[in-house]
């Protein structure tokens, strides 16, 4: 008997060219081009803002290093930043309504800079709402803000005219267009509004409970912010954070990383979808090539050259059609750029080689997991089979069937969550839903086959069912899956907004006044009696800064809760407290 041929490239692709032309492959390669193509657009755009933070992270801060609190930073910072030779600046930002001439009222956001601000990046400004920005190194003189265009439209003012704010009056001198550490419009209230550093105090905004943000701007050498850092830990008090370039605007990370895994769920029910039908036309595939595999085993071939032979195809349909779905995901990341501009001001860049290789892995993954064990039995095809037809392809392990798929949804689930607690319970929420729709199944096919079979059609649809009923069994299991996964997201998407609205009584307050000052504390109260607030339960109270310093005469700090971030937050933040003489309803004395 001769040798077998050695196994030979050329030899898979000539019978990767007959494969198309059988229709089965060009379904599977649909399937798989939607699966890396929906995982690579969402992995593309991450990395592409994920980098732009990076490369732009100074710019985001407009600093090396940045000291925040609710109260002026010590003067014992900028003294140890001036000994060691480093540039600084400082600012200050609130919020506060801002009054036109025609008494058009706006909430706006207040930035008042010092003079070398900003340490990173430019300012650009320009005369008029529409019209090309400049870059400038001076800033707003005295008795003069910049504004943002959006303020002058709403406010329906323009360059020249007057605004109020607290108890001054201040021209409208230029319109902002651009400063470096705005980083975004998550969490804007208002348009922008940025004058000197010492009008701030001057327009009286700035009373005993106002929230307002002060910040040391810090530049300087690697080492010196090192050192800096270092320094700064271990001296600055409860209630001072410190952002360096590793973790410059914390919100915007949170809500990208947020944005991500919901996305990267969301695409997990394109890559379920996509995984069953992978596994259908592999089943489907390998009872075709039955006797192909019967007659290379009359020719001499061995098992493992089949093997070879068969899960090389795989792997060359894996290799082109990851490739061509990361292409099409990165055309498709556009339209996520474009749908979340509005979140950035900064020009993405081009992104890495990393989410290339995500969409490879990801096509390797869905096809060896859900395509190779049907496509091993090939392997296993007696010579027989070439003469006698009724013989049926060898029965694949169940568990190396489950094994792989379960496997392969995994890991994918581990990677789109970014999370492992998430992916925890994402992963075990899918064992469970598999597990249930498994028994559910049973049972139907159990039932199914007690049921009486009258006509045509149902005899002959219900006897094919049952004659196949391991694969009817992981049909019903796999569309559960995907019901299941979209039924979800549709849910938590409604279910947090009715939540959130059920959680609010219908008493709750619409408005809130805040910042009154003591002199106008009866002249609104009696406004409020006359329209009748008042008894609907609105009252003035007053309102005081404070931190928790102890527990039951026990001294606590922010070492005391190590483990737990929200606690630490509680133990540094600053809280509002107020008296009253009546006990709410809501409110209540453990």
């Amino acid at each position: 008997m001769k040798q077998a041929a050695p196994f030979k490239f050329a030899l898979v692709w000539r019978f990767l060219q007959r494969d198309w032309r059988g229709g089965e492959l060009r379904l599977m390669l649909l399937a798989l081009l939607i699966a890396v193509a929906a995982v690579s657009s969402v992995s593309f755009f991450a990395d592409r803002v994920e980098r732009a933070m990076d490369y732009q992270a100074a710019e985001l801060l407009a600093a090396d290093l940045v000291l925040s609190s609710r109260r002026p930073v010590a003067d014992s910072f900028i003294a140890q930043a001036q000994q060691r030779g480093m540039r600084y600046t400082t600012t200050m930002e609130l919020r506060s309504v801002v009054v036109a001439d025609n008494d058009e009222l706006l909430l706006a956001e207040i930035k008042a800079v010092a003079e070398n601000y900003p340490l990173y990046g430019q300012l650009k400004i320009s005369d008029k709402k529409v019209q090309q920005a400049n870059v400038t190194n001076n800033l707003p003189e005295a008795g003069q803000v910049w504004v943002d265009g959006s303020l002058l439209t709403r406010l329906n003012i323009q360059v020249g005219d007057r605004l109020q704010i607290g108890d001054l009056f201040f021209q409208i001198t230029k319109v902002l267009q651009h400063e470096p550490d705005r980083g975004g419009t998550i969490y804007q209230l208002g348009p922008r509004v940025l004058m000197h550093y010492a009008d701030l105090p001057r327009t009286g905004l700035l009373g005993p409970v106002s929230i307002v943000f002060h910040k040391l701007l810090i530049a300087g050498s690697a080492d010196q912010v090192s050192a800096y850092h270092a320094w700064a830990k271990q001296t600055k008090k409860p209630g001072t954070n410190i952002q360096t370039v590793k973790n410059a605007r914390p919100e915007i990370r949170r809500a990208l990383q947020r944005a991500r895994q919901f996305l990267g769920l969301a695409v997990i029910v394109t890559v379920i979808i996509a995984s069953v039908a992978i596994a259908v036309i592999a089943r489907h595939f390998s009872e075709r090539e039955a006797n192909t595999s019967a007659l290379f085993k009359c020719l001499g071939m061995t098992q493992g050259f089949v093997r070879r032979l068969y899960i090389g195809r795989l792997l060359l349909i894996a290799a082109v059609t990851s490739t061509l779905g990361s292409m099409l995901g990165f055309l498709m990341q556009f339209f996520l750029v474009r749908i979340m501009a509005q979140w950035f001001v900064l020009q993405l860049p081009a992104a890495g080689i990393m989410p290339w290789l995500t969409g490879l892995f990801a096509g390797f993954v869905v096809l060896l997991g859900f395509a190779v064990p049907p496509v091993l039995r090939l392997s296993a095809v007696p010579p027989l089979k070439a003469i006698r037809r009724d013989l049926g392809l060898p029965t694949t392990s169940a568990i190396l069937i489950w094994l792989a798929a379960v496997s392969a949804i995994a890991l994918l689930i581990t990677w789109l969550a970014q999370e492992f607690k998430l992916a925890l319970i994402a992963l075990t929420g899918t064992l469970l839903t598999i597990v249930i729709a498994a028994v559910v199944a049973t049972t139907l096919l159990a039932v199914l086959k007690r049921l009486p079979r009258r006509g045509l059609v149902w005899r002959y649809g219900i006897s094919n069912i049952l004659r196949h009923q391991r694969f009817s069994l992981l049909q019903l299991v796999s569309f559960s899956l995907c019901i299941m996964t979209l039924l979800l997201l549709t849910i938590v998407r409604v279910d947090i907004f009715t939540h959130w609205q059920l959680s609010i009584t219908e008493d709750t307050p619409n408005h809130f006044l805040i910042n009154i000052q003591p002199h106008e504390r009866d002249d609104l109260q009696n406004r409020l009696e006359k329209q009748g607030f008042t008894k609907n339960g609105s009252f003035v109270r007053p309102v005081v800064v404070a931190r928790l310093t102890g527990i039951n005469n026990r001294t606590v700090s922010v070492d005391d809760y190590r483990q737990n971030p929200r606690a630490q937050w509680i133990v540094e933040r600053d809280q509002r407290l107020s008296t009253t003489p009546i006990l709410q309803d809501s409110n209540r004395i453990t």
